[in-house]
């Protein structure tokens, strides 16, 4: 995130917002914050997190008998995980891929 630290009032902020299970609105509202002040402020997070996340690297699943074709791939991103799925992939893995990163979520 360019170098620049999110303020710990802001985080204290955006967690008082998650675990309220409020809306937007309600919550900002009760808080006397502009709702589109908030948005910013779970934007830079999310950013920041995902930044964090992706510093630590990449997980690599080796396929015995990988399919070469010109068939893009279909990634899926799940919050801060994204897996690729090549065309002839092993539906057992992907699934034991989904339920790991649920885990983790």
């Amino acid at each position: 995130m360019s170098g620049k630290k999110i303020p710990e009032f802001r985080i204290s902020q955006i967690n008082s917002f998650k675990e309220s299970g409020m809306s937007v609105a309600a919550w900002c509202k009760e808080n006397q914050m502009k709702a589109p002040t908030l948005r910013y402020w779970l934007h830079k997070i999310k950013v920041e997190e995902n930044t964090e996340s992706s510093e630590d690297g990449w997980v690599s699943i080796a396929l015995n008998n990988p399919v070469h074709t010109n068939v893009p791939p279909i990634v899926v991103k799940v919050g801060a995980f994204s897996v690729e799925i090549q065309p002839g992939f092993d539906r057992s893995t992907l699934t034991e891929v989904i339920a790991t990163i649920h885990e983790l979520c």
